[in-house]
């Protein structure tokens, strides 16, 4: 009997120890467990999704704005270019004209020059500035 008691005390202590904890639970314990793994999945996935939506609207507005600038650029570089072409004319237009005033006599290098200044400093206003226009 010694034996018997033995072998039946290991088989409890082996139960209590290593499936103690499965034997305590109530049942239905385990479908709760996959339940609540199953509702935590579904969870993160839609969560996952959300975000990558969120993300997909957010990159075809920026893709949108991107273009729009990219249009705005091109506008505003060919405005530049005209811009630049018109004032190139201007400077030649004003060679021109010097060369013109000085070979006729109109005006000396002295009357071109006293001209640029007025013109070219800010603080002159008045009735100089409007002699000229």
């Amino acid at each position: 009997m010694d034996e018997a008691a033995a072998t039946h005390k290991d088989a409890q202590a082996r139960r209590n120890g290593v499936l103690g904890a499965s034997l305590n639970a109530p049942p239905g314990a385990a479908s709760m467990r996959a339940v609540t793994a199953s509702l935590l999945a579904a969870l993160s996935l839609a969560v996952l999704a959300a975000s990558w939506s969120n993300a997909r609207r957010r990159e075809r507005r920026l893709t949108s704005r991107m273009t729009m600038l990219e249009e705005r650029l091109r506008e505003v570089s060919t405005r530049v270019e005209a811009a630049e072409a018109d004032v190139a004319h201007a400077v030649t237009q004003v060679d021109i004209t010097e060369v013109l005033l000085l070979e006729k006599g109109v005006a000396d290098e002295e009357d071109l020059e006293a001209a640029r200044r007025r013109f070219d400093d800010p603080g002159v206003e008045g009735p100089e500035r409007e002699q000229l226009h």
